[in-house]
């Protein structure tokens, strides 16, 4: 971000209806193509991790879903180097 004072949108991914689902965490890659979401959908249930190609910020594209073990809902994605962790909650 050049500005803070003044952000600028430059890509976005609508999911509003896409099973109520709303993202909470999210993590960005070291090299900037993938963004990892968690989450959860309407009632609480789990949502799977999440992972985008953000190469392109004007067509963000979902490449992979990961579901957690027993179904646990994953919380607070984290980076480090080339492995991405999850909180079980």
């Amino acid at each position: 971000m050049t500005n803070p004072a003044a952000p600028v949108q430059i890509g976005h991914k609508p999911t509003v209806g896409v099973n109520s689902e709303f993202f909470y965490h999210m993590a960005l890659s070291t090299d900037g193509q993938t963004l990892i979401t968690t989450g959860e959908v309407a009632g609480g249930a789990a949502d799977p991790v999440r992972l985008w190609n953000v190469s392109n910020p004007g067509a963000i594209m979902l490449t992979s879903n990961v579901f957690s073990p027993g179904g646990a809902v994953p919380h607070q994605v984290t980076i480090a180097g080339k492995y991405a962790y999850t909180k079980r909650s």
